[in-house]
């Protein structure tokens, strides 16, 4: 005959009352997670809860938290169950990454940044024709006869601001190069290394204007140099706009690695400079002009700095 396997309800008649009274025991079922030791597998819910206070008829506690009452007792089990499932955790973890603190302060920076983009906002409800010349100088337009009107409105009101949103960009874009490389500087502080980085851009615009005007007045050929000079404010201006999406993303962003921004960043400047160097050829044979103050010029003013460019550029990107 096969035996009864099925679970059978127990019912508790009314003389086994005294039997619950007297032990005072009751066990609760709860669903949490179940921890797996070697030995054995149990978890919190387990454990007999005493409801009342009459310890007399008991059986001897098995451990400490069994001699607590209702909750406390639930809660020292739970508290050792987490405890023991924590350690059981660490044993099978390995050593990760010290992540060090970002070590830039960007927020002398923000004052900065909205200067230049107001100066943006500007610019752009003011009607002229900053922008058109910004995009002769990325399409290889505006090629004309007569350029001395383009060397006029770089110190008008319009050309200086954007100068300045430029100018703050490039050295802003400059200090974070030098911070993320690690370069060693006498000058502690972003702020001060900034403002070091500012004069430095001023005296290398300010240089270059005036020796492409000596240029120009040396090789009786003011108009071509003076619309070579539009065209070299233009790629501050450009670059200086780039520059600014580059901090942003640099200093308050972590979409793109650090790394990789200001390898862009570098491609994009030489991209610029090669334009530059486009455009001065293409102005040179419009205008018909000798041939050797075109490679005098470039092997003083734009194919020098451009050598040295890359030589320290590729070293630093090497180096991220």
């Amino acid at each position: 005959m096969q035996q009864d396997t099925v679970s059978r309800p127990y019912i508790i008649s009314r003389s086994d009352s005294s039997v619950i009274e007297n032990a005072g025991i009751l066990t609760s079922r709860q669903w949490l997670p179940e921890v797996k030791t070697p030995g054995k597998s149990f978890r919190p819910t387990d454990l007999t809860l005493y409801l009342i206070s009459d310890t007399s008829s008991r059986q001897p506690p098995l451990s400490v938290t069994d001699t607590e009452t209702f909750p406390f007792s639930f809660i020292t089990r739970t508290r050792e169950y987490r405890e023991k499932e924590y350690s059981a955790l660490k044993e099978y973890l390995k050593e990760g990454l010290l992540k060090e603190s970002p070590q830039l302060k960007a927020d002398w920076m923000i004052p900065l940044l909205m200067v230049s983009a107001m100066i943006y906002i500007i610019l752009s409800k003011i009607p002229g024709s900053l922008l058109s010349n910004l995009l002769n100088f990325l399409t290889f337009k505006g090629l004309r006869d007569k350029y001395q009107a383009d060397a006029e409105k770089i110190f008008r009101v319009q050309s200086t601001m954007i100068n300045l949103a430029s100018f703050i960009n490039i050295s802003l874009f400059m200090m974070l190069v030098i911070k993320e490389k690690g370069i060693a500087l006498p000058l502690t502080g972003g702020f001060l290394l900034w403002l070091a980085c500012f004069a430095l851009v001023i005296l290398v615009v300010t240089f270059k204007h005036i020796l492409t005007v000596l240029t120009g007045i040396v090789s009786e050929e003011n108009e071509l140099f003076s619309g070579y000079l539009s065209a070299i404010y233009s790629f501050y201006r450009i670059f200086g706009l780039l520059s600014f999406l580059f901090v942003i993303l640099l200093a308050y962003s972590r979409i793109f690695p650090a790394g990789f921004l200001i390898t862009t960043g570098f491609v994009f400047l030489i991209l610029l400079i090669l334009m530059r160097i486009t455009r001065l050829f293409l102005l040179f044979i419009r205008r018909r002009a000798s041939v050797l103050y075109l490679i005098l010029y470039l092997c003083a003013l734009e194919i020098l700095p451009v050598a040295v460019l890359l030589k320290y550029g590729t070293g630093l990107i090497s180096g991220l």
